[in-house]
């Protein structure tokens, strides 16, 4: 497949994903929300599905992955073929909670991590990830649970009645962006009905694009049948792309919640899932002892996309041991790895000049 293609699809799904392109939807039109290909042929008999904590090689759905993928509707309409998930071979990331507080290894004078403290108020105001504590995606749960965005439908979705978008939702023989919008839609509007919907479109045959724009619409909703359904995506989705988005999602209700949905994920057989369970670790930033270990285990993991994520998210994390970790790291290693943390060690002090004094 050309490099480009995969690249504009890819772009495609992530906007929609996340409820983004349905801001610039066109008027409404009689017979939809929008233009939209023909529908697909309707899919056979679909598995059970999975039970929340039931493990993914167990379950029929991940066996599934292995079949020739079917391409979803912006693949179709790009005329190119689908991209098939990566072979499941990644070990486990193994993480060691067993230290709260640890010294640097490089004789430093900065302080280390204390594990009870507070995130200091002046840490990285200015940078980084820092920024999206108070918006989406990781808001913060009140309470411990996800009451969903609050964000209201943009016009013209407006218009449409709350039974005739329930309707769109729910039709399992219907691949169409009118479709995709409604699941967002009755989650954004918590319609009476739309957790049966967002159930029968997580079905593992349902198109990647439908399961994608589901996971959208339960993070919209929110509440504790909307967790489930996520744990159920995380733990049996064929799809590591929604394996992963899964994690962030459940992230959403609190860092007990975030801890064992990245947990799960750096058991996942796939570096996909890994790396972006590695990137939720920012819902953990105010628990350093079990967000620290997780990201010093990936950035000493010899696979790019643990370390290189692993790094990252260290960068940003409000704590003199996350510096600490980072110049550890790039006296360690060599070559491109030693390169990236010292830039991000670089990072790490623009972000949070308090802890470097």
């Amino acid at each position: 497949m050309n490099t480009c293609t995969r690249v504009i699809s890819i772009a495609a799904l992530a906007i929609g994903a996340f409820g983004c392109a349905d801001e610039r939807a066109p008027a409404v039109v009689p017979g939809g929300l929008m233009a939209a290909p023909a529908s697909a042929p309707a899919p056979t008999a679909e598995p059970a599905a999975p039970a929340v904590g039931q493990p993914p090689a167990d379950h029929p759905a991940y066996a599934a992955a292995e079949a020739p993928p079917v391409p979803n509707r912006v693949e179709r309409l790009l005329g190119i073929e689908p991209v098939p998930e990566p072979a499941a071979d990644a070990p486990p990331l193994h993480v060691d909670f067993g230290r709260a507080r640890r010294a640097s290894s490089l004789g430093s004078s900065e302080p280390t991590m204390d594990a009870n403290a507070a995130v200091p108020s002046s840490a990285g105001c200015e940078g980084g990830l820092r920024g999206l504590s108070a918006e989406f995606p990781w808001g913060g749960s009140k309470g411990g649970g996800w009451n969903g965005t609050g964000h209201p439908d943009p016009e013209p979705l407006k218009a449409i009645s709350d039974s005739d978008m329930l309707a769109l939702a729910g039709d399992v023989n219907l691949d169409s962006a009118d479709r995709e919008h409604a699941l967002v839609s009755v989650g954004r509007r918590q319609v009476p009905g739309a957790l049966k919907a967002f159930r029968d479109s997580l079905a593992p045959k349902q198109p990647r694009a439908v399961r994608e724009m589901t996971l959208s619409g339960l993070i919209e909703h929110g509440g504790p049948e909307a967790l489930t359904l996520m744990w159920a995506a995380l733990e049996g989705d064929p799809s590591a792309h929604i394996r992963g988005m899964a994690i962030w999602g459940i992230a959403l209700y609190g860092p007990d919640e975030a801890l064992k949905a990245i947990t799960t994920g750096l058991e996942d057989p796939t570096y996909d899932v890994q790396g972006m369970a590695l990137l939720a670790v920012w819902a953990l930033r105010d628990r350093p002892s079990s967000a620290l270990p997780i990201l010093e285990a990936a950035a000493k993991a010899d696979e790019r996309r643990l370390w290189q994520e692993g790094l990252n998210v260290l960068a940003r994390m409000p704590y003199s041991d996350a510096g600490n970790l980072l110049r550890q790291i790039a006296h360690q290693s060599d070559g491109e790895k030693r390169n990236s943390a010292v830039f991000y060690y670089r990072q790490w002090r623009n972000n949070h000049p308090d802890l470097c004094k």
